[in-house]
């Protein structure tokens, strides 16, 4: 059932958000000057490297979903992701954040299409917008509740600790997904029929939805600047800025979860 994905996703989406009050502090910690970059800029880049790679990624998995399945393309989302928490816990600098960073993006590219592929391929047309509803209100709830959680634990545990503690959470989230989540390739009868399109059926319904007039003026006008200033503003300057008014990264949590 649509449900069950539930509780593994929203510990996934609770791990991923630990870090967002205090990842700006973290890399001005480990700042290393780049001759041709100014320290603002340089103190982006593993943030604008984590949504470019989330942006590249995400266009591709619906493919990877149709020839593995949803349960499959989760469990397969953890390598990147351990990987990329436990290498923030040693980075000593810019370019090792930005590697660990792009690997995380991966795996929760990965982890995120494959569930919501999972909720739409297991609702019925009756239940699909409440089932999609529901799976948007799992990530807003898990971000609110792991931006506060993760700005404690970063001023009792430090910011090295929390990254681990991510970690830690994924793997359980691929523990509760391996054992609550079923092969979705099963319940069709021809998946080669039923779930696989071809790359011209991929590019036809691409062209489908960038024809629609109102999605396109939504997406251009709306979802992308808020996206945008949500990147710019919540995680980037609103910690450095809070920080330089003495606030701690507890208190910056409370404050970035007012947004959600």
């Amino acid at each position: 059932e649509a449900s069950d994905i539930r509780i593994p996703l929203f510990v996934l989406a609770f791990a991923e958000e630990l870090q967002k009050s205090f990842l700006p502090l973290f890399i001005r910690d480990i700042y290393t000057p780049i001759s041709w970059l100014s320290e603002p800029v340089v103190i982006g880049l593993p943030i604008i490297i984590y949504l470019g790679v989330l942006a590249i990624a995400s266009p591709f998995v619906g493919s990877w979903v149709e020839r593995h399945g949803s349960r499959r393309l989760f469990l397969a989302g953890l390598v990147p992701s351990v990987a990329g928490f436990l290498g923030c816990t040693v980075a000593g600098s810019i370019e090792e954040l930005m590697l660990w960073r792009g690997l995380t993006a991966l795996g929760y590219a990965l982890i995120t299409i494959g569930c919501q592929d999972y909720v739409i391929s297991n609702s019925t047309t009756t239940h699909l917008n409440k089932n999609l509803i529901a799976f948007v209100g799992i990530i807003m709830s898990a971000t609110m509740c792991g931006t506060a959680i993760g700005g404690i634990l970063a001023d009792w545990m430090g910011y090295h600790a929390v990254f681990s503690i991510s970690a830690l959470l994924v793997v359980f989230a691929g523990v509760l997904a391996a054992g609550m989540l079923t092969d979705d390739r099963n319940s069709f009868p021809d998946a080669t029929t039923s779930r696989k399109t071809t790359p011209t059926g991929r590019l036809r319904s691409a062209v489908s939805v960038l024809s629609n007039f109102r999605f396109v003026l939504f997406l251009l006008c709306v979802a992308v600047p808020t996206n945008v200033l949500v990147a710019a503003y919540l995680w980037y300057l609103a910690p450095l800025y809070l920080s330089d008014l003495g606030a701690s990264a507890s208190e910056i949590a409370r404050v970035i979860m007012i947004y959600y």
